[in-house]
């Protein structure tokens, strides 16, 4: 189960929805507004998932 990065909500049908690949991590979006939000504050919210704990990361 993916979630939006920008308002937390589940994201049941990826292949359909808004994305964004960001350093070879795929990100999804409920709709292209939280996807803009994402992009025009991108920083903060990969930066917020990487203090996440590291679960979707490869070392």
């Amino acid at each position: 189960m993916d979630r939006d990065s920008v308002c937390g909500m589940e994201i049941k049908d990826t292949a359909n929805s808004e994305a964004v690949v960001y350093k070879n991590k795929s990100y999804y979006f409920c709709s292209l507004l939280c996807k803009i939000t994402f992009l025009q504050s991108l920083e903060k919210y990969v930066r917020k998932d990487y203090s996440d704990g590291h679960k979707h990361h490869h070392h």
